[in-house]
């Protein structure tokens, strides 16, 4: 008969109730499914307005000045996406992912479902030597002038990210049920091929190859 895991002591327990009354995180946690539909589409239209100045004026000072602002906005995006892996957009799960999928994730390559189960991971096994998602935060991958380079262009992230999201389904047995299945379904091909394609074509006819 096996032995269930010992809990985890919560060290930030009496920090979250020190800051936040038992009302106040009642009245944090209420959905607001407007919210997110109204910033996504603003963020998005922003990020629209800025591809529109980078194809009309091709200075390179217009293009300096897109690059961070683009990236602002995709970033603000992928926030309100970690809500949605949570399921905190929409009471209904399955229009919770499907409208992270459709305006967030699928931009980015990711579909909720299977970026979730790497990220709910990282939550259990917080700073942990198994949390997937230590090599962000952690300076020991930080050390030289080169590491800081790589990470500061995201580029140090690309053979975890992938590791992580598509090579630990083995691992994964402790995750919910309404979270866990690592395969592709038709659904998600078609969301990922539509946005990808878009996108490359898109931009190409908009703004030009170069």
């Amino acid at each position: 008969m096996s032995e269930s895991p010992p809990q985890r002591r919560d060290p930030y327990s009496r920090f979250r109730k020190a800051l936040l009354t038992p009302d106040e995180v009642q009245a944090l946690s209420q959905l607001s499914p407007l919210r997110p539909i109204v910033d996504v589409a603003f963020l998005w239209l922003q990020i629209v307005g800025a591809w529109w100045a980078v194809s009309v004026w091709t200075q390179w000072w217009v293009v300096l000045l897109a690059i961070p602002f683009i990236g602002t906005r995709s970033y603000a995006l992928h926030i309100i996406g970690h809500d949605g892996i949570h399921r905190r957009l929409f009471s209904n799960s399955k229009a919770n992912d499907l409208f992270n999928d459709l305006f967030i994730f699928g931009a980015e390559g990711a579909i909720t479902r299977i970026n979730g189960q790497n990220h709910l991971d990282h939550h259990r096994m917080l700073a942990t030597a198994d949390d997937p998602d230590r090599h962000k935060y952690a300076s020991a991958y930080k050390t030289t002038r080169l590491d800081l380079a790589l990470y500061i262009c995201g580029l140090s992230a690309l053979r975890p990210l992938w590791r992580n999201v598509f090579n630990r389904g083995a691992a994964r047995k402790h995750a919910p049920h309404d979270i866990a299945g690592s395969g592709y379904t038709p659904r998600d091909i078609a969301i990922l091929a539509i946005w990808q394609a878009g996108l490359f074509i898109g931009l190409s006819l908009g703004i030009g190859w170069w």
